[in-house]
């Protein structure tokens, strides 16, 4: 029998350059860039699998080594790419922001799903052609951006911004200060707790929920940071930043650097996304005046230290050139 180990030096990486992360805090506003990067020429429909973003996350924790966690997520892509293919497991559950009803090619995915058996070879050779594009949607992946770049070839990453007073405040509004919201968790004497406080555990116990926000997306934020800074430029060109409120305010300026990073253009069923009533909604001037009256909230329950780490927080990315101030 061969040792376990040889299955890790299997190199079963993507070998075409047609797969895209797009990559976020909880919040940011990856489905609704999702629902627009759905109208890309060549584009696939979108994908989210959490095992995908565990596999990353204990691996931050040294809980599974990186040869072990680049063939897993190499074998859980393949295997998602395979059946958005052939149409296995496609989400048909309307309410859904990745529902496939949302996308303008819907009756190819019907087609699939009604299709005949496949040939899987002749399926394989199809996906590395490279003429299409598969997405996936995954969770603050950036914090620990060397591994993607380990277990793929020539991935292509889009990360998307939000202020971090909203982030904040619909995190609250979600019920994300709870200790058992994240898919990854860890185990500790008093029930689970999301993976990314692995570092102040104690501290995390401690605080208020508004708190445990403020701190859990200041901490969030500093590992991404940090990773971005650790790669190689190589593998800083292939990701591209966004955010909610420039997507918000100027969604056609964004599409159009996105699809010019992809190398796709725009189908003319964009236009029905752009004429959203929420593109009106979410302008500037909404933007602004709805995050004053969300920190007014935050302030009434969070300490003044961590209040005060959330306006430098916005200070910050107000500095950054994200924003829509």
């Amino acid at each position: 029998m061969r040792p376990l180990h040889s299955i890790q030096k299997y190199n079963n990486q993507q070998k075409s350059n047609n797969v895209l992360f797009v990559d976020g805090i909880t919040r940011s506003g990856k489905f609704w860039l999702g629902n627009l990067l759905i109208h890309f020429d060549r584009m696939e429909h979108i994908q989210h699998h959490p095992a995908m973003d565990v596999c990353v996350h204990m691996n931050r924790l040294g809980m599974i080594n990186d040869k072990a966690a680049a063939v897993m997520l190499r074998n859980e892509a393949q295997s998602h790419v395979y059946e958005m293919a052939i149409g296995r497991n496609i989400n048909f559950r309307a309410a859904d922001s990745s529902s496939v009803y949302k996308n303008p090619n819907f009756q190819t995915y019907l087609q699939r799903v009604a299709g005949k058996d496949v040939v899987f070879r002749e399926v394989m050779a199809a996906i590395q052609s490279g003429d299409r594009i598969f997405l996936f949607i995954v969770h603050d992946w950036l914090c620990n951006a060397g591994l993607c770049f380990q277990a793929f070839v020539q991935p292509k990453v889009i990360s998307i911004e939000r202020n971090p007073i909203d982030l904040v405040y619909a995190w609250y509004k979600k019920g994300l200060g709870d200790r058992r919201a994240f898919s990854a968790c860890l185990e500790n004497k008093n029930g689970p707790l999301p993976w990314f406080v692995y570092k102040w555990i104690d501290e995390y116990e401690s605080l208020n929920e508004m708190d445990r926000i403020i701190k859990s997306i200041a901490g969030l934020r500093g590992m991404a940071e940090e990773a971005f800074k650790n790669l190689p430029s190589g593998g800083k060109k292939r990701i591209i930043f966004t955010s909610y409120e420039a997507f918000a305010v100027q969604p056609r300026i964004e599409a159009e650097k996105i699809g010019n990073f992809l190398g796709t253009k725009l189908m003319a069923t964009a236009e029905s996304f752009f004429s959203q009533p929420i593109f009106k909604q979410r302008n500037k001037d909404s933007l602004i005046k709805s995050r004053k009256k969300k920190a007014s909230e935050i302030k009434k329950q969070a300490s003044r230290v961590c209040f005060s780490l959330l306006s430098d927080l916005n200070k910050q990315y107000v500095k950054s050139g994200f924003d829509a101030e």
